[in-house]
């Protein structure tokens, strides 16, 4: 319990210490066509967060290579600082993020080399296939968190979700040191949402900011090639990973496809992801938040019961995929 209440009183110092000085650095996000909210409203959620995961690293570390990863956070948790102070070019943040999969690989030997008889076809286990689907995962995820980021409370819940999950999974193998980071990092992230979403008062709102949606999106890729793959613990199989990372993997894959046929980058920034979808439809925020992460909730825990009754993995990737195409469905009638 020490360690939780260590996590949840450092982010709350950091947020409380960053609020001052965030308008002095320029950490500060003013209402634009694509940001419609009251006020300019500091960007140090993420920072906090950060701090706090690299403090309880440093004080108790619960996870291998240790050094290498908190290197890797410290140097998201810094590119997504610039970001947010001088909006850096879309290339200079792939860049940085596939430089980090390759660290990660060299350094730990963590990538996502096993696939397990996901296709039907039989076990895929390829050392070279491992390189690229590690990139495409670390750049992935972290990005699929950062375009959540787009609604009071959001990303910090579904993040809550997927952690909660990975806890869970954790307990069941008996890793007790991983069960306990991803509470950690639970109760890391529970202050900055009081703060986020309001509850203690309007003026003292902060955002997230791209340096904690990057970094909770590392940390999950992270987490869940631990979970999965042969090189970490097992814990898992690699198809149960897409069912807790649903939501955000979903509406990042719809959303950048939408606008590639668009003709337009995908990180083209734009009104189109899912909390934007619900907010048309005339759901309060609150409410959008709500369904958004009682959808995470379902998917995550179906992966879950998955894993528990052994399901043919087959049987949960084209399940996956069939959740996903209905999505799409329902995205676009409600888009019409």
């Amino acid at each position: 319990m020490i360690n939780l209440a260590i996590a949840s009183t450092t982010t709350l110092s950091a947020l409380i210490a960053l609020r001052k000085l965030a308008p002095i650095v320029g950490l500060i996000d003013k209402p634009n066509e694509r940001k419609l909210h009251a006020g300019n409203i500091p960007l140090i959620g993420g920072l906090s967060i950060s701090f706090a995961l690299l403090i309880h690293q440093l004080l108790n570390p619960t996870i291998p290579n240790v050094e290498v990863f908190s290197l890797c956070l410290l140097s998201l948790a810094i590119l997504g600082g610039f970001d947010d102070r001088f909006d850096l070019c879309f290339k200079v943040r792939l860049a940085v993020q596939a430089i980090l999969a390759v660290v990660m690989i060299h350094q730990t030997g963590l990538s996502l080399s096993y696939l397990g008889n996901m296709f039907g076809f039989g076990v895929i286990n390829s050392e070279i296939l491992g390189y690229v689907l590690t990139g495409i995962g670390v750049i992935g995820a972290i990005n699929a968190f950062n375009m959540l980021d787009g609604s009071d409370g959001l990303v910090g819940t579904v993040a809550i979700v997927t952690f909660s999950s990975l806890a869970i999974v954790f307990g069941w193998s008996g890793d007790a040191g991983y069960q306990l980071f991803c509470l950690v990092i639970i109760f890391a992230i529970i202050p900055f949402l009081l703060f986020n979403t309001g509850v203690l008062g309007e003026k003292r709102k902060v955002f997230m900011g791209d340096a904690g949606s990057m970094v909770i999106g590392f940390v999950v890729i992270w987490l869940l090639l631990l979970a999965s793959q042969p090189t970490g613990i097992s814990a898992m199989r690699p198809v149960t990973a897409l069912w807790l990372i649903a939501i955000p993997l979903m509406d990042m894959t719809r959303v950048m496809c939408t606008r590639v046929s668009a003709g337009l980058s995908p990180f083209h920034p734009d009104r189109t992801h899912i909390h934007h979808v619900f907010q048309n439809q005339g759901l309060s925020k609150f409410k959008v938040v709500l369904l958004i992460l009682a959808l995470a909730n379902g998917m995550s825990a179906f992966g879950l019961y998955g894993e528990v009754k052994q399901i043919p993995e087959p049987v949960m990737f084209y399940s996956f995929i069939g959740a996903f195409l209905l999505y799409l469905v329902v995205i676009r009638k409600l888009q019409n």
